[in-house]
């Protein structure tokens, strides 16, 4: 089942085109269809779908932790020590629902962003935990109509998974964060690298340096033929009532065969550059469409684009009143766009 339920007001923008709203559906949602009974512990779910309608769900489940109020004395109930959620997975296809659930670990992490799913173009699915209480983070495979592999190690130590990212019909990427021991006092950097159909990491392609001030989300798309685009905010963030200090817009794409290039700043907002959620669009010819609000205190939307390896354009605004863009790339060059706010200017 494939459903979702969006707040307040939204709207739909194409990279290059003006912008449209209350486009009538071509289709009707489904009727809701339920993976785990609402008795049952369940949390964080993940979804992929492919382009011939595969697709993957996860979440995590099991028994919850629990928390016990009051003073320890003689004879108090004992609690059994919490070891991990478990990691369950579900195939199934679109038009057809899902199989039955698999659990393919009892020590996942229930930290945030801590499982993550995805599908290549060939129907092979992949699931990525951390591993409690080592935060290790391992990866299980399955080939289509086939079932999941043992669990291996993903990352080397030190790696944070940002995501498993993958086109329509091509190979999925892994995505980290490398922070090496501070004994050694390496830089950490943003990686990725192609996934085999093992679970097991290609070539290490580093995108870029990290640092203390960059911030955690981080946005990532990839198209058919394997080239990925990343964006990110470098800089202090700060929600309060008052203004930040300015940042930075940085966007990484990669080639194919894994030639980065980053622009360190995109200026979407020259005069006031308090940039706060991040999106990124990468189509099948290579056009990077990257957008972003401007912060707690004077939200709007605004994007710029990138053709044939070109210079970003001028930023284009979206949305006078708006925040938290979402992107995905729509045909060969254009991007559609899901936002909070009021189209237009």
């Amino acid at each position: 089942m494939l459903a979702a339920l969006i707040g307040g007001a939204v709207a739909a923008v194409g990279a290059g085109a003006a912008a449209q709203s209350g486009a009538a559906p071509a289709t009707a949602w489904s009727t809701p269809r339920a993976l785990v009974a609402s008795s049952q512990y369940a949390f964080s779910p993940a979804l992929a779908v492919g382009e011939d309608g595969e697709a993957v769900a996860g979440w995590f489940g099991g028994t919850p932790p629990r928390i016990v109020a009051g003073t320890a004395r003689a004879g108090a109930v004992r609690v059994a020590k919490w070891t991990g959620a478990t990691i369950v997975v579900d195939r199934g296809t679109v038009a057809g629902g899902f199989n039955l659930p698999v659990a393919l670990s009892r020590h996942g992490s229930d930290q945030p962003d801590g499982l993550h799913v995805a599908l290549s173009g060939s129907g092979v699915a992949y699931a990525a935990w951390s591993e409690f209480p080592s935060g290790a983070w391992m990866v299980a495979t399955a080939p289509r109509d086939g079932v999941f592999s043992t669990p291996r190690r993903l990352l080397p130590d030190g790696g944070q998974l940002v995501t498993l990212a993958a086109g329509r019909a091509g190979a999925v990427l892994a995505v980290w964060g490398e922070f090496a021991p501070l004994r050694l006092h390496e830089h950490a950097s943003l990686d990725y690298a192609r996934l085999g159909s093992d679970g097991r990491l290609g070539r290490t392609v580093v995108l870029s340096n990290l640092q203390g001030d960059d911030s955690a989300q981080i946005a990532v798309s990839v198209n058919d033929d394997g080239a990925l685009a990343a964006a990110w905010v470098r800089g202090a963030i700060v929600s309060g009532p008052m203004p930040g200090p300015p940042n930075r817009l940085r966007v990484v794409v990669c080639t194919a065969a894994g030639h980065c290039t980053l622009t360190p700043s995109v200026a979407l907002f020259p005069q006031s550059p308090e940039y706060l959620n991040v999106a990124v669009a990468l189509a099948d010819d290579g056009t990077v469409s990257v957008l972003a609000d401007d912060g707690p205190h004077a939200p709007s939307v605004q994007a710029a684009v990138s053709r044939n390896g070109s210079a970003f354009s001028p930023a284009q605004q979206l949305a006078s009143t708006g925040s938290a863009p979402v992107a995905t790339a729509d045909g060969r060059n254009g991007a559609l766009a899901v936002l909070t706010g009021q189209i237009g200017g």
